[in-house]
């Protein structure tokens, strides 16, 4: 009986003694899924803002084929996105001024790029029912000569607040005519 106890005794501290130490991996393992499923969402988005540029550049590309009007990166290549980034979603394909911080990790990003989602899955600065976590915003910097430009360079930027603190993705590339 005495001996039965004895055994009894030593399962329950074996068991007090490696519960704490499998939670705790199991909280981390938790904790890292999460961060890498919202990093690779910020990974997409930033891709996403480049490739939305992109798109612009194509359309103007395309109009400029049908006799439309002449320039490759007219509604980008202004410089408007140069200082501040701009604010570009799916919706519009439309690049507007931003007014403040996004990429400065130290201030909280002002609150106009902050991405929605909506019904459909779709990520937008238009304010709809359902408010995520990340910013993001737009910069396009000419480059090259100044009249016309021959390039810009695109950089998209997303930003996010996690338990570690706030996190940013940014993706950027070169853009030109491909009209030469």
């Amino acid at each position: 009986m005495g001996f039965a106890m004895v055994e009894m005794l030593v399962a329950v501290s074996l068991i007090f003694l490696v519960l704490p130490g499998a939670l705790s991996v199991s909280v981390k393992a938790i904790t890292t899924s999460s961060y890498q499923k919202d990093k690779m969402i910020a990974t997409y988005l930033a891709e996403e803002g480049q490739e939305l540029v992109r798109s612009i550049r194509d359309r103007n590309t395309l109009s400029i084929l049908n006799g439309s009007y002449g320039n490759w990166d007219t509604g980008f290549g202004s410089g408007l996105c140069s200082a501040t980034p701009c604010k570009i979603d799916i919706m519009n394909e439309t690049l507007t001024t931003g007014s403040g911080n996004l990429g400065n990790l130290a201030l909280p990003s002002d609150p106009s790029y902050l991405l929605y989602v909506s019904a459909n899955g779709f990520y937008s600065h238009n304010v709809s029912p359902t408010p995520t976590q990340f910013y993001r915003g737009v910069y396009v910097t000419p480059v090259g000569n100044p009249s016309p430009n021959e390039q810009v360079l695109v950089r998209s930027i997303v930003v996010w607040q996690t338990p570690f603190g706030r996190k940013k993705v940014v993706s950027s590339g070169f853009l030109s005519s491909w009209l030469q």
